[in-house]
């Protein structure tokens, strides 16, 4: 269950930081 845990906030800040990649793309 720790690794599900683990793995959800990983995914997150994947997500964050792809997101964040983006934006600096689009400026």
């Amino acid at each position: 269950m720790n690794t599900l845990r683990e793995d959800s906030v990983v995914l997150h800040e994947v997500e964050n930081i792809w997101i964040i990649a983006r934006m600096l793309e689009d400026t």
